[in-house]
């Protein structure tokens, strides 16, 4: 039973792994792994360590392989752990990125949001209209504002280039009944204290969608989620 339960587990381990890194965002399992909370694969050892210790010290080596490729590959070994460690030196750069919804964000309270942020790099999701007129004019910032996105730099910007999004706009519209595919992105280049800061400012389609229509049990929005996913994800590494 021990040596069962070990080797069962560090297989499950390695097939984790796979879809993870060989099916992720390409297929409906490997999309909901990347956006799960990944840590749940641990929790079995809490059973299974005192349980194969008792039966078969032996078998933790399987145990701990097994924890280690969750550990690793699975979890990128994102324990939270660098946290402990002392704040490296250097130029500070703090950066704010908030997904204001059109409207969540009062164009008259900007300027004080931005005080208390205390950032030298804002980027703004879902800039509305009344919130794109006011990002150019605030005083000490280098702004660029575009279809969907508003950016503000204490730095100056020294390259701004827009993501083409037209194999987006076709995949729309031929699927003119399916939600989604916003795909913006602007990658910058700022003249930082100690040299080029590269940044970006985006606004990809939500996996959202495609969960819900997984939990509804409509598969084919979940395909189609996927695939502008895919295309949008494709442009913006490009």
């Amino acid at each position: 039973m021990a040596a069962a339960l070990a080797w069962a587990y560090l297989a499950a381990a390695l097939l984790v792994a796979a879809l993870l890194w060989g099916l992720g965002d390409r297929t409906l399992l490997g999309t909901v792994l990347l956006f799960m909370g990944r840590w749940v694969f641990l929790l079995p050892l809490l059973v299974f360590v005192p349980l194969v210790a008792w039966l078969r010290a032996g078998m933790l080596l399987p145990l701990a392989a097994g924890a280690l490729v969750l550990l690793g590959p699975v979890m990128g070994f994102r324990t939270g752990w660098r946290r402990l460690l002392p704040a490296p030196a250097g130029e500070h750069v703090r950066v704010v990125t908030f997904n204001v919804g059109g409207d969540l964000l009062s164009p008259r309270m900007l300027p004080l949001v931005l005080d208390r942020w205390q950032a030298q790099i804002v980027g703004l999701q879902e800039c509305g209209e009344a919130l794109s007129t006011v990002v150019p004019r605030m005083p000490g910032w280098h702004a660029h504002v575009t279809r969907d996105l508003c950016f503000l730099s204490r730095y100056p910007i020294r390259e701004a280039a827009v993501m083409d999004r037209s194999a987006l706009d076709r995949v729309k519209q031929s699927e003119p009944d399916e939600p989604g595919g916003a795909g913006y992105v602007v990658r910058f280049v700022l003249d930082g204290p100690a040299g080029p800061i590269r940044a970006a400012n985006l606004h990809l389609e939500t996996p959202r969608k495609g969960l819900e229509g997984l939990m509804s049990r409509d598969l084919r929005r979940m395909r189609n989620n996927t695939e502008i996913r895919g295309i949008e994800a494709k442009l913006a590494r490009e």
